[in-house]
This record gives C-alpha cells, structure tokens and sequence, in this order.
C-alpha cells in the first residue's frame, strides 16, 4: 500500500514511518519547508535525524500549500495527518488556526484530489473539552469519545483548534470522504529527537535540573501503541469514528515513583501545589528566554496539567484490538533511547 505521512519527522510521525515500512508498505513523508516552526515537524532540525536510515520516500511540504500536499499525495491510498502546531503560550497562538484547521481543510482537498482511500486524522485528547479537578478530592468522571468537543471560547487556543479541526473532518465525512479520527493522550517513548515537552519534562527530571515537581498530571501512552492503534483505526476503524489511543492516567507525583523504580534514579519529592506553580511561571517564562529555550510551565500548560486526565479506551480496544503496554514497560525502554542517543 503507498501511504502519505504529514508530520513525519516529529515523535509519532517518525514513528509510524518506521513501522509502515517495516510492513512491507512504501511511504511518503512530508516535511515541513515553511518559513514558519510547526512544533510537530520542521526539516531543518530533527527532520533528517528522525528519518536517518528509513527506507522512504521523502517530499517537502507545507499544511498551508494545498498544491504541496496534493503533489504529496499523489498516488497515496491513505494519508495520516500528524502534522500540527502546539501553543503552551499566548505568543505561539497565532499559528494554531492556520494550520491546525486550515492547514486539515488543505489536506481533505488535497485527498480528494490525489483520490486518496482513506484519512487518519490524528487529533489529541485536548480536543475534548476537560474541566479543571481537584486533585484533593480525586479526578472527575473519565472521559470517552462521546465527551464534547472543545470548541469553546473559553478553551484554551490550542484545544479549540484540534476541536474544530474535527468539525471539519467529520463534515467533510458527511460530504462522503472516508476518515478516522484518532486521539492520543500524553505520547512518551523512543525516537524522541526534539526531545517532545513530555520528554524534556522527563530528561529534567532524571538530570536533577528541578527541585520539585508540579501538583496534577497526564495520560500518558507508549508511542508504539498509538502507532499500533492508529494503524489498526486505519484498517479496522469505522468511517466518521473518533477512537481514543490512551495509556494511564497518573499525578507527576505517582509518575517520578515509577521512574524512579524504573531508572534506580532519584527523583524530586516535594509536589508543588498549582497556586504556586502559576506564581512562579513568569519567572520560568523570563528565564527560558533569555536561554531561548522552551518554557515547559507556562499558564497554559498549568491549566493542562490540572484538567481531568483519565481518559478511557474500551472503544479502541474493542473495535482496534488496542491495548496499551505497561507504564513501566514504556519508561524503561524510553530511558534506554535516551542514552542510546546522547540525551542521557
């Protein structure tokens, strides 16, 4: 089967890349040529590392040129569409609509162009919208794909996005175009080059570089899973479906206890509570300039961490098959890439 990848050097896309291939498909990757930085894929940096050695296809692209994707889809029977901008700050909000939802518009014509199969949308379980928790009094009720979309005001820019961008591939479903919806929770594990925010959090953590730890967490899922379980949406998934590939829902603080025993590194104790945390994120925010490095506790990723992160699966896992390894499975092979690649 010929296959399209958008967003093909970033965490997942490269990934997925390797897998494809390694089933006998042959692979198109897109990368990214913009004057603009999509935090998922951008080909002067991690691009030629993410895909060293890959037997793939390669093509330069751009969400935001149709005529690129149609030129990259040409002759594809399925398109995975990765390809996104993240904001964890007001000063990357700009970007978010022009490529996350305009950006999908370009890629839905261009697959009707190029007469493509299938799309698999790859959205994030930020596109359901999340109501804050108290971490004192346990988490709110999970949250399943029938959960409402986050395409509210009051969301954060980012959320509203993915949201929306749904909107437009399950219209475009209604139109008569065949696409699957897939959404991942906190994505940890190998073939990390940027490193991701979850991974340099992470890297943080076992290098001693913080003191404490931030009160709240994540879903967190092995990267190989959700490539498994977006390659099953692909050949198994229902049209117009949205399939939720997420792991464990656990507090940073039960997360460091298994990296800690996972990694026989210690790791930080005290928990900082979030009224704390929100006071000190200037400080974070004004420091990572200057070092111009990416602040990974901004006010925005403060509201992420406190929102409700138990996400159920039992939809993926009945309709895909999808079962997500253990935590502890994916923490150990994460840290040993790491110091295979000389991060660690």
């Amino acid at each position: 089967m010929k296959i399209a990848v958008t967003g093909a050097s970033g965490h997942i896309g490269n990934n997925l890349i390797r897998t494809l291939v390694s089933q006998g498909h042959k692979v198109r990757a897109l990368l990214h040529q913009s004057t603009h930085s999509s935090t998922e894929d951008t080909a002067t940096h991690e691009g030629p590392r993410a895909l060293a050695g890959i037997d793939c296809e390669r093509a330069s692209g751009d969400v935001c040129d149709r005529a690129s994707l149609e030129r990259a889809f040409e002759g594809a029977d399925h398109v995975y569409h990765l390809a996104a901008h993240i904001s964890i700050s007001p000063e990357e909000d700009a970007r978010c609509e022009p490529v996350n939802v305009d950006g999908t518009r370009n890629v839905i014509a261009a697959c009707r162009q190029a007469g493509v199969r299938r799309l698999i949308h790859f959205s994030s379980v930020h596109a359901l919208w999340s109501e804050g928790v108290s971490h004192k009094h346990g988490a709110s009720a999970p949250i399943d794909e029938r959960h409402e979309l986050a395409d509210r005001p009051e969301a954060l820019p980012y959320d509203r996005s993915k949201a929306r961008a749904e909107r437009v591939v399950l219209a475009a479903v209604e139109e008569g175009l065949d696409a699957v919806i897939v959404n991942p929770g906190a994505v940890l594990g190998r073939h990390d080059y940027r490193p991701s925010a979850q991974g340099s959090a992470i890297l943080d953590w076992v290098k001693g570089r913080v003191p404490a730890l931030v009160e709240g967490g994540y879903n967190w899922v092995d990267v190989r899973d959700v490539v498994s379980g977006s390659i099953a949406a692909a050949e198994r998934g229902r049209r117009g479906e949205r399939y939720l590939l997420t792991g464990h829902p656990l507090s940073f603080r039960d997360l460091a206890r298994r990296l800690e025993a996972s990694s026989g590194l210690r790791m930080p104790r005290f928990v900082t509570p979030l009224w704390l945390a929100r006071m000190a994120s200037p400080a974070v925010i004004a420091a990572s300039k200057l070092m111009k490095t990416r602040p990974l506790m901004t006010p925005y990723s403060l509201q992420i961490v406190a929102c409700n992160y138990h996400f159920k699966h039992e939809k993926a896992a009945a309709e895909l098959g999808y079962q997500p390894r253990p935590i502890e499975d994916t923490l150990t092979d994460m840290l040993s890439w790491y110091r295979e690649a000389g991060y660690l």
